[in-house]
């Protein structure tokens, strides 16, 4: 399995036998949702969901890091009324990105609903952000920090 982690866009790569080997055919992310994809081209399955909650993502947030963690969930068998005989799989995945650069990146009126970061803290943070940095043409060919 590959996992691409992307600000955007969490991709991931499954060999087909990870699931023919196990006869599931049928399986999804934790949650259903209008962005998430899972298509098959014959040797791999190629799924994506968006970095945010929908498909049952889980956002988790420390000092440090957000990480965004989901898995794919499958089954076969059935019941006969007396017997029930059921084979599940999941597996899991996650990306994790440092806070302060996912921040930064996803400042353009986007905010993602993380615990321990209100609106008003990105807000602040951004308003520091772009105190500090002052654009401009160098005119000479070296400069200090």
């Amino acid at each position: 399995m590959i996992v691409k982690c992307d600000t955007s866009v969490i991709g991931i790569d499954v060999p087909m036998c990870a699931f023919y080997n196990q006869d599931i055919t049928d399986f999804v992310f934790l949650d259903a949702g209008e962005n998430c994809t899972i298509e098959n081209n014959g040797v791999v399955y190629q799924m994506g969901i968006p970095a945010s909650p929908e498909c049952g993502t889980r956002i988790t947030r420390n000092d440090t890091y957000i990480v965004f963690a989901n898995a794919i969930v499958g089954s076969i068998g059935g019941s006969n009324g007396v017997i029930t005989r059921k084979k599940t799989i999941e597996i899991e995945f996650s990306c994790g990105y440092e806070a302060r650069v996912f921040e930064i990146i996803h400042l353009s009126g986007e905010s993602l609903q993380i615990s321990k970061n209100s609106q008003s803290n990105n807000q602040k943070f951004l308003e520091n952000f772009k105190k500090k940095i002052k654009l401009g043409k160098f005119h000479k060919k070296s400069f200090n920090i």
